[in-house]
Formats: C-alpha cells, structure tokens, sequence
C-alpha cells in the first residue's frame, strides 16, 4: 500500500532541511496564491526568506501569519531579526525581551537571540542571554564565549573575562579562536610569556581568522616580544589590513558566525 502523499508544508520543509530554500519557497508560494490564509505554512516562507536575508518580504508574511495563528519561536525569531534589520529596533527588542523571558530556545536561537542583542547595541542584555543559554546548555562553549565578547563590550575586569576564555579552551581544546581571545586577555594582565604559550599550539596559517586591528595588534606583539617571525610574517599584513579597513571591534572571526 502506497504511503499517503505529502502536504504541501511537509514537502516545503524537507526540501528546506534539505538545503533547496528556492524550490521550498517555491512550492510555498504556489500554494499561497490559492490558498492565502495558512498561518503554519506563513511561518515557514518567512523563515525561508529569512534565511535568504530577504527581510522586508520575510517580514511580511510572519505579520500575516501572526494575524491567523500564534507565532512559533521559528517565526517570533524570524520576525524580531527582520525588525532589527529594517531600523524597527523598538520593535526588535521586544521581540527578543519575550523570547528571551518567556520560552525555552534550542542553542542555535539563542546564538541567534545574542546576536540580535548585539546588533542592537544592547551587550549587557546578549550578557543576559548567554547566561540564560548556559543554565540549559551548561557545556556550550559558544555561549560562554559570547559571554565573554559581552563582558568585554561592557567593561569587566580582564581577570573575569580570563576565566571565562579558559571555561572555553577547557570545553573546546582544540579551538584556535579560543586560544587567541585568550592569548589576548593574558597580555592585558601583563602575562606575556603565559600568552605566548598559548598561541605556540596555534598553527601561524590559523592567525588569518583574527580580524579586528586591537585583537591583531595584541597578538602581533605577543608574537614580536618572543621573536616569532614566522607568526609575525602572517600578523603584519593583518594588521595593515586591519589598519586600513577601520576595524576596531575586539573579536576573532568565529568559524559558526553568520553576523548578518
């Protein structure tokens, strides 16, 4: 006996877990301009979009799905990022606030929830947020390290930020960004050999992931005090780079970030 055939939404979601975003949008739309009113189907096409970074129509149809049925924390996400990205910041941030204070999210919506915090200009709330994801995810090195961007955006003392980074390295050892953040926050409390050791586990071709000029900078002279030329051959240009382009912001690029 034949399997009874797919819904329309159960073959827009497995071609979207699937990676075809387009073709789910497509058998989406299709369905819609029929059958307009279906919240749960709404929900999904405004997650696709989102995912396409086409905020303005992902928006759209999350407010009309709101309209037919309550929203899933999929779409509240969806919806309170397109806000942020459009300037409706009001309106981001309450979004966020009632995720954040009302449901349980999965580690990626709260990397998402942080990452909304910040582009907000709100560290001590993506702080909040960390702390949040860690009481359900205690061994979720990502979110003790956004915990960490947080405390630093916000002014706490180096030695609290330091024990966080080693919380890091301890769950994630192999993890370079880890151990240049830390590597970092070591000079700052005038441990430079302690800093140097930690970047001689760092491969000189793995340097290219810091960014910003302050990070460059720290590790270009971590690098120069201990007459590494081989690392400081890579730091260098970094930093002229670095220099050049205005990037200020204390971070390594992370190898999950997909900073919109």
């Amino acid at each position: 006996m034949a399997p009874p055939p797919k819904s329309v939404y159960q073959r827009a979601e497995e071609l979207f877990k699937l990676g075809f975003s387009q073709p789910a949008h497509d058998v989406i739309e299709v369905e819609l301009r029929q059958n307009p009113d279906q919240g749960r189907l709404l929900v999904l096409q405004a997650v696709i979009l989102h995912s396409q970074r086409k905020w303005a129509p992902a928006m759209a149809a999350a407010e009309r799905a709101s309209v037919l049925i309550c929203l899933p924390v999929e779409g509240q996400m969806a919806l309170a990022d397109c806000y942020s990205l459009l300037g409706k910041k009001d309106l981001a941030r309450a979004g966020y606030l009632h995720l954040l204070e009302h449901c349980l999210l999965s580690r990626r919506l709260y990397a998402g929830l942080y990452k909304g915090f910040r582009r907000l200009g709100d560290p001590q709330m993506a702080l909040v947020t960390c702390r949040k994801a860690l009481e359900q995810f205690p061994d979720d090195d990502q979110a003790h390290y956004g915990m960490a961007h947080a405390m630093s955006a916000i002014g706490y003392p180096t030695e609290s930020i330091t024990r966080v980074l080693e919380k890091c390295l301890q769950l994630a050892p192999d993890n370079d960004s880890y151990r240049m953040a830390l590597a970092v926050q070591l000079k700052k409390m005038d441990l430079p050999v302690a800093a140097y050791e930690l970047l001689t586990a760092v491969d000189p071709s793995a340097l290219n992931r810091a960014r910003c000029f302050h990070m460059v900078s720290a590790l270009l002279d971590i690098c120069t005090v201990a007459g590494d030329s081989a690392r400081c051959a890579v730091l260098e240009p970094l930093l002229a780079k670095a220099r050049k382009s205005g990037l200020g912001r204390v971070a390594v690029k992370r190898e999950s970030d997909s900073e919109r």
